[in-house]
C-alpha cells in the first residue's frame, strides 16, 4: 500500500510535467505566430548545407 506522501509527490510531479508541456507548447505557438518558423528553417538549411560542403 502506498503512503500518502508518495501519492502526493507523484501528483506534484504530474502537475509539474503538465505545466512544462503547456509552457513549451505556448512557446512554440508564439514563435510560429511571430514568423520565427521560417527563420529557424532557413538557418537549419544553411547549417546543413555548410556541413556537407555545398554552401
Amino acid at each position: 500500500m502506498r503512503n500518502v506522501r508518495e501519492v502526493d509527490t507523484r501528483n506534484q510531479l504530474a502537475t509539474l510535467r503538465l505545466a512544462i508541456l503547456l509552457g513549451a507548447g505556448a512557446s512554440v505557438v508564439h514563435g510560429i505566430a511571430n514568423g520565427e518558423l521560417l527563420v529557424v528553417l532557413a538557418k537549419g538549411i544553411r547549417i546543413c548545407l555548410e556541413c556537407i560542403g555545398i554552401a
